[in-house]
């Protein structure tokens, strides 16, 4: 049995919450800068991740207590699963309507140059929140934090290929 302290398991499940804000992030960006042909086949090459996760946020579930923490992740799991399949069905759906097509690289640039100052702004901002957050209660703080470097990177390397690049 794992016994969690309340700043262990709130540590871990913002850990876990990063995650799932770290893979939506690349996920919405990618598809922006590679197209939905792209997001349609990192879908159906997620799916298996989330089985693994699903069993791991299980298995901790019943070795951890309290269970709560566990609990959470299973949630966690379960929700990113919902918008998985949401957004394949919807990816699907598009491509039977005929609207799948891939934007132009002049839209697509607008979307990204868009995205880019959007989380150059925000990500810093939720660094500083995060530091001052953690100054108070250390694990929620460094969690807001860590959302905020990954959310500065993002924006770091958020960039349209050039045309003579492979995208995918």
């Amino acid at each position: 049995m794992i016994q969690l302290s309340a700043d262990a398991g709130v540590l871990l499940v913002g850990a876990a919450s990063v995650f799932v804000v770290a893979w939506g992030v690349f996920f919405s960006t990618n598809t922006a800068v590679r197209g939905t042909t792209w997001a349609r086949e990192h879908l159906a090459s997620f799916r298996p991740v989330l089985v693994v996760l699903m069993i791991l946020a299980a298995a901790f579930a019943f070795a951890a207590r309290p269970v709560v923490f566990g609990a959470a992740l299973i949630y966690m799991v379960l929700m990113l699963g919902a918008l998985v399949w949401a957004l394949g069905r919807n990816f699907e759906r598009l491509a039977l309507l005929g609207g799948a097509e891939e934007l132009d690289r002049k839209f697509r640039s607008s979307i990204i140059r868009r995205a880019r100052r959007i989380t150059l702004v925000g990500g810093p901002s939720l660094l500083v929140v995060g530091g001052l957050l953690a100054l108070v209660y250390f694990p929620l703080g460094a969690v807001v934090a860590l959302l905020g470097i990954l959310v500065s990177v993002n924006g770091v390397l958020l960039r349209l290929p050039n045309p003579d690049e492979n995208p995918s």
